[in-house]
């Protein structure tokens, strides 16, 4: 049975408790590190895949009642390197040339591919084509169940526009945690 957002994000502020400053700085040092190495031709290509799927790896963690750690970041430098270099290349160049023919495609297609890292995190030996071929079959009917969950931060977003960024430190691992959630839903749903 599927779980309403209210039931999703209750067990994101759940695992939330003892992760919540590492989760936070997982996602500052990937975004960091993500924007340094696109100052350098090419490199911000490289680690975006491996970074986003270690960003990923620590929220999985949480939700299976482990302790996220920082190194769990680089967890995507060390299982399967080249293809989760390629899931974050083949992702963003499917995404832009959807893009192009229109924004919508393009928003229906991020939505689509959502899950691709989640999956990396689960299943260790999938290729990128794999893992976004499984992420459009999981999304089929669930894209607007996980727009739904992201429209539900709205009031979350805003107060952190209103305190100037602060209340970041909170609402980003919470909404990252909301969509892990959302991926054991339709994951173990099968």
């Amino acid at each position: 049975m599927r779980r309403t957002t209210s039931e999703m994000k209750r067990s994101a502020k759940e695992n939330l408790k003892g992760n919540l400053g590492t989760c936070f700085l997982v996602e500052v040092a990937g975004a960091a590190l993500t924007a340094v190495a696109s100052w350098i031709p090419f490199a911000g290509l490289i680690v975006r895949g491996p970074l986003s799927v270690g960003t990923q790896e620590a929220y999985c963690k949480c939700t299976d009642q482990e302790k996220a750690s920082f190194k769990h970041l680089f967890a995507g430098f060390k299982d399967n390197l080249g293809e989760n270099f390629l899931l974050g290349l083949v992702k963003g160049i499917f995404i832009f040339m959807w893009t192009l023919l229109f924004l919508i495609p393009g928003i229906v297609k991020t939505y689509s591919y959502a899950m691709a890292e989640y999956l990396m995190t689960r299943e260790k030996d999938l290729t990128a084509m794999e893992a976004i071929s499984e992420s459009r079959r999981l999304m089929k009917g669930n894209k607007m169940r996980l727009f739904i969950l992201k429209l539900s931060f709205i009031g979350w977003i805003l107060l952190t526009i209103v305190t100037l960024g602060m209340a970041a430190f909170y609402v980003v691992p919470y909404m990252n945690m909301a969509v892990t959630e959302f991926f054991n839903d339709i994951y173990y749903a099968e």
